[in-house]
């Protein structure tokens, strides 16, 4: 079944800005799809039916109905993902923390 958002380029329309994942590493849409489809359904049993979310999941991407629901989906799912994606906020923005064969963070704040 098609969802809202079902890649990780569609995600990256509706969450500009995001950190570019790095060889071998998941994208953003791989760590974040449980809390999409959870937004999602959320999305479905707040505002709209299930046969108008299957209805609104085959309009194209003009509509401006679909637009909306993408960017209620992805704000919703990076609202509860945010806090799991290990990341700090810095005053020169968003840095993902750890090193895991990434750069410190001493790193990037040079």
């Amino acid at each position: 079944m098609a969802n809202l958002i079902n890649d990780n380029d569609t995600l990256k329309k509706y969450v500009p800005n995001t950190l570019k994942a790095v060889a071998g590493e998941l994208s953003l849409f791989d760590k974040i799809q449980y809390h999409l489809l959870q937004a999602e359904q959320w999305l479905t049993d707040t505002f709209v039916s299930s046969d108008t979310m299957s209805r609104i999941r085959t309009y194209s991407d003009s509509t401006p109905l679909l637009h909306y629901c993408r960017i209620i989906t992805a704000a919703e799912a990076m609202l509860h993902a945010v806090p799991q994606l290990d990341l700090i906020l810095t005053p020169n923005g968003v840095l993902q923390s750890g090193t895991h064969g990434h750069a410190s963070h001493r790193q990037h704040s040079q």
